[in-house]
Protein backbone atom coordinates (compact mmCIF):
# COMPACT_ATOMS: atom_id res chain seq x y z
CA UNK A 1 0.00 0.00 0.00
CA UNK A 2 1.12 3.51 -0.51
CA UNK A 3 0.72 6.16 2.42
CA UNK A 4 1.22 9.87 1.43
CA UNK A 5 3.71 8.38 -1.65
CA UNK A 6 5.45 6.01 0.52
CA UNK A 7 5.02 2.29 0.02
CA UNK A 8 4.54 0.49 3.40
CA UNK A 9 3.35 -3.04 4.21
CA UNK A 10 0.20 -3.26 6.60
CA UNK A 11 0.79 -6.79 8.42
CA UNK A 12 -2.74 -8.49 9.48
CA UNK A 13 -2.39 -11.08 12.14
CA UNK A 14 -4.49 -11.91 15.12
CA UNK A 15 -7.82 -10.48 15.20
CA UNK A 16 -6.94 -8.12 12.03
CA UNK A 17 -7.57 -11.44 9.92
CA UNK A 18 -11.26 -10.24 10.63
CA UNK A 19 -10.22 -6.85 9.20
CA UNK A 20 -8.39 -8.58 6.22
CA UNK A 21 -10.90 -10.71 4.87
CA UNK A 22 -13.33 -7.60 4.63
CA UNK A 23 -11.17 -5.93 2.66
CA UNK A 24 -10.27 -8.52 0.83
CA UNK A 25 -13.78 -9.79 -0.21
CA UNK A 26 -14.65 -5.69 -0.89
CA UNK A 27 -11.76 -6.03 -3.56
CA UNK A 28 -12.72 -8.77 -5.24
CA UNK A 29 -16.72 -6.68 -5.89
CA UNK A 30 -14.84 -4.09 -7.76
CA UNK A 31 -15.44 -5.14 -11.38
CA UNK A 32 -14.67 -2.90 -14.74
CA UNK A 33 -18.12 -1.95 -15.76
CA UNK A 34 -16.99 -2.86 -19.54
CA UNK A 35 -15.12 -6.38 -18.86
CA UNK A 36 -16.33 -7.44 -15.65
CA UNK A 37 -12.51 -7.96 -14.45
CA UNK A 38 -11.54 -7.81 -10.93
CA UNK A 39 -9.80 -4.03 -10.41
CA UNK A 40 -6.61 -4.04 -9.29
CA UNK A 41 -6.77 -3.68 -5.52
CA UNK A 42 -5.16 0.04 -5.88
CA UNK A 43 -7.57 1.05 -8.32
CA UNK A 44 -9.42 2.69 -5.25
CA UNK A 45 -8.01 4.88 -2.43
CA UNK A 46 -8.87 4.22 1.00
CA UNK A 47 -9.09 5.71 4.67
CA UNK A 48 -7.97 3.58 7.22
CA UNK A 49 -8.93 4.40 10.97
CA UNK A 50 -8.71 2.30 14.56
CA UNK A 51 -12.12 1.72 16.26
CA UNK A 52 -12.59 0.46 19.68
CA UNK A 53 -14.14 -3.19 19.63
CA UNK A 54 -14.52 -5.89 22.42
CA UNK A 55 -15.79 -9.43 23.26
CA UNK A 56 -16.10 -11.49 26.41
CA UNK A 57 -11.99 -11.74 26.11
CA UNK A 58 -11.73 -7.94 26.20
CA UNK A 59 -11.59 -4.56 24.13
CA UNK A 60 -9.00 -3.43 21.99
CA UNK A 61 -8.88 -1.12 19.06
CA UNK A 62 -9.15 -2.37 15.82
CA UNK A 63 -8.85 -0.98 12.15
CA UNK A 64 -11.82 0.04 9.64
CA UNK A 65 -11.78 0.77 5.94
CA UNK A 66 -13.79 3.64 4.06
CA UNK A 67 -13.64 3.10 0.66
CA UNK A 68 -13.08 6.61 -0.83
CA UNK A 69 -13.66 5.88 -4.59
CA UNK A 70 -10.78 5.77 -7.72
CA UNK A 71 -7.69 7.13 -6.82
CA UNK A 72 -7.67 10.87 -8.37
CA UNK A 73 -4.79 11.04 -10.56
CA UNK A 74 -2.74 8.80 -13.11
CA UNK A 75 0.35 9.43 -11.26
CA UNK A 76 -1.31 8.07 -7.98
CA UNK A 77 -1.80 4.96 -10.38
CA UNK A 78 1.19 4.61 -11.79
CA UNK A 79 3.05 4.63 -8.72
CA UNK A 80 0.90 2.08 -6.84
CA UNK A 81 0.69 -0.28 -10.13
CA UNK A 82 4.84 0.29 -10.20
CA UNK A 83 5.11 -1.29 -6.18
CA UNK A 84 2.55 -3.51 -7.00
CA UNK A 85 4.44 -4.94 -10.11
CA UNK A 86 7.87 -4.80 -7.47
CA UNK A 87 6.45 -6.77 -4.79
CA UNK A 88 5.17 -9.30 -7.12
CA UNK A 89 8.24 -9.85 -9.07
CA UNK A 90 10.01 -9.86 -5.93
CA UNK A 91 12.07 -7.16 -6.09
CA UNK A 92 10.38 -5.33 -3.11
CA UNK A 93 10.72 -6.83 0.23
CA UNK A 94 10.24 -6.27 3.47
CA UNK A 95 12.25 -7.18 6.73
CA UNK A 96 10.56 -8.57 9.84
CA UNK A 97 8.26 -6.67 12.17
CA UNK A 98 10.34 -5.78 15.29
CA UNK A 99 8.07 -5.92 18.10
CA UNK A 100 8.24 -3.71 21.59
CA UNK A 101 11.21 -1.25 20.05
CA UNK A 102 13.68 -4.62 19.31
Amino acid sequence: MLIDGMPYVFPCKSTLHTFARAWNTHFQQLRHPETGKVLPSFYHRYRLTTVPTDNVKGKWFTVKFDDLGPVETRAEYDAAERLCDLVERGVARTEKPTTNGE
